[in-house]
């Protein structure tokens, strides 16, 4: 069996405030609002401990809100519009695996960046 993942381009606001939106395609991995998610990320030992929140965005998407501890890990492992794949290994436990800067000479992003979300999930690893 595949583990689900999917890849986001972080914004501004995931950036400064610490979150992952999860797209609409995935949002059935989740749990109900208020649930607790631990998320595992590149170089850590200590996951971080986060909620889902199904009230931050108008589709009721879910959102995995990480606070302070993903929000240092953004500041200081990437920059915004560096795309990030996230693993969903359940519904309480997910992992950021990778991520992919964008293209730092232009400010572009890469070409996956370009393609839909199930097409860039295996763009790359």
């Amino acid at each position: 069996m595949t583990v689900p993942s999917f890849v986001i381009t972080v914004e501004k606001a995931q950036y400064r405030e610490g979150f992952v939106n999860v797209p609409g395609v995935h949002s059935h991995h989740f749990a109900a609002d208020g649930a607790l998610v631990e998320v595992r990320l590149p170089g850590s030992r200590v996951p971080v401990k986060a909620t889902v929140s199904r009230r931050a965005n108008l589709n009721r998407t879910p959102r995995i809100v990480g606070g302070v501890r993903l929000r240092d890990w953004f500041q200081q492992t990437i920059r915004v519009g560096d795309m990030i794949r996230v693993r969903v290994e359940n519904s309480a436990y997910i992992e950021i695996v990778t991520f992919r800067p964008r293209t730092r000479v232009t400010g572009r992003r890469p070409a996956a960046a370009n393609t839909t979300a199930q097409e860039s999930c295996g763009a790359w690893q």
